[in-house]
């Protein structure tokens, strides 16, 4: 077991040891609350990933090549089969998706994460630990390998190119000049910038990087052909409560997209610490004891009130809908919450 702090043994050095020692294993990288998990099979690197970030089901529906639906359908097949499965090999086996695509899919997956672990150098508590395993007891999650130096060379490349310049998550652009002569990727960009959607927003509409598309945002503007306005947008919260991680992060994708914030939470206790902290609108809640649920969250002082949208396979019950309690079923359906939630939570014009 290898183990330190990343400001002693930075990540570059981390990743020559592994590489240029033909090691297999797991890094295990802390910073800030986050954790990232990065495997390596004879110095190459296999899977990576920072935990609570993006999936790789979320990857594969940026890029068009799963629906919401597909995606939670291969949840439940992972849960049953091998929970250790990644959904991308679960998804490609079933000849949902090509081995280009998976590919695609497991490289941005894999660059976006070292890119965001890079910066975690910066914490003076950032920690790390690697542990060893010989090839043949390595628990590694695909069967594809990718050049550790060449991954890490490309990640540096890009925290250079944005520490140029990015827009905010929350900030908000509006196109002003579109006579200019623009590339496509910035007309797609520009098409976008109707002044109401939060650049986090825009950003979901793309496979590439979110970095990446406030950068492009950022020469946007400095081309004067887009202006950051000077107020934030005030799209609703939404609490998301749900014990899959998947799942949150389908909900943060496409509500997101959708122009709603969205604050997440792995079970009921922690959504009702988050509602005593946060202007939420209202609750979507993955559970099995929908009515129970709903009334801890609006036992809340001031949360009486709270639309509860509860995501469950239990059928509707007479208290539920005397209590305004709403219900969705499984498999969530994209078009079925965002019409239920524009019910019940009032967007600001």
């Amino acid at each position: 077991m290898l183990e330190g702090k990343l400001r002693q043994v930075p990540l570059a050095e981390l990743f020559n040891t592994v590489s240029s020692g033909r090691k297999s294993g797991l890094l295990k990288l802390f910073s800030e609350g986050k954790e990232s998990h990065i495997y390596f099979e004879e110095g190459l690197i296999t899977y990576a990933r920072v935990l609570e970030g993006s999936n790789l089901g979320e990857y594969l529906m940026r890029m068009e090549l799963l629906t919401g639906a597909q995606v939670q359908q291969l949840v439940s097949l992972q849960r049953k089969e091998n929970p250790h499965t990644l959904l991308g090999l679960l998804a490609y086996r079933r000849k949902l998706i090509r081995e280009d695509q998976l590919l695609d899919a497991l490289k941005a997956q894999i660059s976006d994460t070292i890119t965001e672990v890079l910066s975690w150098g910066d914490d003076a508590k950032a920690t790390f630990s690697f542990e060893e395993l010989g090839v043949e007891a390595s628990q590694v999650p695909t069967e594809h390998r990718f050049s550790t130096q060449s991954v890490l060379f490309e990640a540096a490349g890009r925290i250079d190119e944005w520490s140029r310049g990015q827009v905010k998550p929350w900030q908000v652009l509006r196109a002003v000049n579109t006579n200019q002569n623009l590339e496509l990727e910035e007309w797609e960009l520009v098409s976008l910038l109707n002044g109401q959607r939060s650049s986090a927003s825009v950003a979901t509409e793309f496979d590439i990087p979110e970095g990446e598309v406030y950068r492009r945002l950022f020469k946007l503007v400095e081309k004067k052909v887009a202006e950051i306005l000077p107020v934030q947008p005030e799209d609703p919260f939404i609490l998301v409560i749900s014990p899959s991680s998947t799942l949150r992060r389908l909900c943060v994708l496409l509500l997101t997209r959708a122009r709603y914030r969205i604050v997440t939470a792995a079970n009921l206790e922690k959504g009702m610490e988050t509602l005593q902290n946060a202007h939420v609108g209202a609750a979507l809640v993955d559970t099995d004891n929908p009515g129970a649920d709903a009334k801890s969250l609006r036992g809340l002082s001031g949360r009486a009130h709270l639309p509860v949208i509860a995501l469950t396979k239990e059928t509707p019950s007479f208290w539920a809908r005397f209590s305004k309690l709403r219900y969705l079923s499984k498999p969530l359906e994209e078009s079925e919450l965002l019409e239920m939630l524009a019910q019940v939570v009032r967007r600001p014009r």
